[in-house]
């Protein structure tokens, strides 16, 4: 059919929703082709989903649709937009399809992606106007082609962990299982188990019951990525490669590896997106490993064009909608780690899951979202793809403050209910007497202390130390809390020791257990260190104690002692100044414990003797 002009003219109701589903899928392909090219080739902290081979697709397809179903409306309403002329009609579905893939290529500014966008689309628009007859049967090879690459995709994800299970050596008899949760982003002093008022953690308080709480125990770095290299492999920070463009190497082994050589089923449970991805090396020697989801909210924010939509602040506080597409909430953590548990078989098992519904936003379900005051209503988030956060916290009015610690302080509640659930459940599957279970926090929260707000700004007690709790019938007394501080570099070294492999142990560091042993090997603590960095860490404000240069603090001796790149040095004692308040590195009475905190941050940290 042809208009006035000489030019085939789509007038047909079915003909846009051909023409949208021909671009989404043309579309769709192209930006999986990029996508892919720059994770294999450029990025290779890109966080990204094998899934994508389908939902970007997919997700492109439905915007398409989106489109093509408000054209039609229009038409109808308006008569006069029934002739247009195909190239007109083709155009804006063109513009989609060329869209996404310009997006999806890094440093190319808006303006210049919408102006390619636009005269690409318009060639693309003029070479199909009198070729729409191939639309069909075109369709079907792209769309057959993106489920082979599906098929394809998960075949080989589920060859790869099947081919790994059959190389799996034979486990001790009776092995015992280790279960480590870890608490993204949340702080001891905001626990019950550590006498804050609220009641926080009841759960945690149960669990803790039947095993040694450790009072100080001092995370490696005051953010997510280096505190879990550090939790995996017993290594400080600065000697990982772990950072904020950087993933974790294999340089050094970590405990999954350890413990898949010896036989055991690893499996990772990551709701930390944002570095706790296969992306950012935590994956090393985890069998099966569940970080990006497969979800709605997932396909959305795995094309470039959903992205930017889904991430528009304007959007999202006019239709009232704050949460982060793809976080996994703490119930379908439980219910992955539990069900996976199941499935184990009856080899010895190896669980990490992390749960991060303590990090902001801090929007928990209910009942817990009105646990501790109204249910927090945010006015202002910035958005990414896979985090929010509110900026420019230091202007908020001390209601604010007040109110945001107040939904932090029912995300920990809602958080310590799914491990109590999570608990209970293995408890139900008759496992848990035969189980290393470790509880710890990766780093804290800031609420205004030092006039500070988040995390990985400073090394201040608030950031650092965490939460820590070793239950372990038979191995792990019950119902002691040990008051020495501890660093989280410890953990693995704790974890062989415990499953009596400690002279096998490639781990650096000292066994926690020596904490409570009595057998002439006692002895846990000692010189504790904490790192932070200027390379790794991105939006760093003037006013952040990080901004002035590296830094690093140690614990010793009742002292907290932080110093930066710069020289400038701060000095706490921590029994006397739990909020550290006072800073005693100007006194003359403490010159001698300020001296020997150098001399310790020297012998543990290499440069630090050059800032000096």
């Amino acid at each position: 059919m042809q208009n006035d002009s000489g030019r085939p003219a789509a007038q047909t109701p079915g003909s846009l929703w051909l023409m949208a589903a021909w671009f989404g899928v043309a579309g769709g392909l192209l930006e999986v082709a990029i996508v892919s090219t720059r994770k294999l080739w450029f990025t290779t902290t890109l966080v990204v989903s094998p899934q994508l081979v389908w939902m970007i697709p997919v997700d492109t397809v439905v915007l398409a649709l989106g489109l093509a179903g408000a054209l039609a409306v229009a038409r109808y309403l308006v008569p006069r937009l029934r002739s247009l002329p195909s190239v007109v009609l083709l155009f804006p579905f063109a513009f989609l399809a060329v869209l996404g893939p310009l997006l999806a290529v890094p440093r190319l500014h808006i303006v210049a992606v919408l102006v390619l966008a636009a005269g690409c689309a318009m060639q693309a628009a003029r070479v199909l106007e009198s070729r729409q007859h191939l639309f069909p049967r075109s369709l079907w090879w792209m769309c057959a082609l993106a489920g082979l690459l599906a098929v394809g995709v998960n075949a080989r994800l589920f060859a790869e962990e099947r081919r790994a299970m059959a190389a799996l050596p034979t486990a001790a008899t009776q092995a015992p299982n280790v279960m480590l949760v870890v608490l993204d982003t949340v702080r001891a002093k905001s626990l019950s188990l550590y006498g804050y008022e609220r009641a926080t953690s009841p759960e945690l308080v149960r669990i803790a019951g039947a095993g040694a709480v450790f009072e100080s125990a001092m995370s490696t770095s005051p953010w997510t990525l280096p505190s879990h290299a550090s939790m995996f492999t017993g290594r400080w920070p600065h000697e990982l490669t772990s950072g904020w463009r950087t993933a974790l190497d294999s340089t050094y082994p970590t405990l999954a590896e350890s413990l898949q050589a010896k036989g055991y089923v690893t499996g990772g449970f990551v709701s930390n997106l944002i570095y706790g991805s296969r992306a950012h090396g935590l994956d090393r020697g985890f069998l099966h490993y569940q970080d990006v989801p497969v979800s709605i909210g997932q396909a959305i924010l795995s094309s470039s064009v959903g992205s930017l939509v889904a991430t528009v602040g304007r959007l999202r506080r006019w239709i009232g909608y704050q949460r982060v597409l793809n976080r996994k909430t703490g119930t379908q953590v439980t219910d992955d780690v539990l069900s996976w548990v199941a499935q184990r078989g009856d080899r010895p098992y190896f669980a990490f899951a992390n749960y991060m519904d303590s990090h902001e936003p801090y929007l928990p379900p209910a009942p817990f979202d009105a646990k501790f005051g109204p249910r927090l209503r945010y006015g202002t988030l910035a958005h990414s793809p896979v985090d929010a956060f509110r900026p420019a916290k230091w202007s908020l009015s001390k209601a604010e403050v007040q109110a945001e610690q107040d939904a932090y302080d029912a995300s920990i509640a809602y958080l310590d209910h799914e491990v109590g659930r999570l608990v209970d459940g293995l408890r139900a599957q008759g496992a848990l007497d035969n189980t290393l279970l470790i509880i710890v926090g990766d780093h804290g929260e800031q609420f205004g202390e030092h006039r500070l707000f988040g995390h990985g700004n400073s090394l201040y007690r608030p950031l650092i130390e965490v939460p820590l709790v070793l239950v372990f019938p038979g191995r792990v007394p019950a119902g002691v809390r040990l008051t020495e501080p501890v660093s989280l570099r410890d953990l693995p070294a704790t974890v062989l020791d415990l499953l009596g492999v400690r002279e096998q142990t490639p781990f650096p560091g000292q066994s926690l257990a020596g904490c409570w042993r009595d057998d002439g090997t006692r002895g846990c603590g000692g010189v504790l260190l904490s790192e932070a960095s200027q390379r790794v860490f991105g939006a760093v404000q003037p006013w952040y104690p990080l901004s002035h240069g590296d830094m690093q603090s140690i614990v010793a001796d009742g002292y907290h002692y932080i110093r930066n790149t710069t020289g400038a040095e701060e000095l706490y004692e921590l029994s006397t100044d739990s909020d550290e308040q006072t800073d005693l590195s100007g006194s003359q009475d403490r010159r001698g414990v300020l001296d020997r905190m150098r001399a310790l941050l020297r012998e543990r940290h290499p440069s630090a003797a050059s800032q000096e």
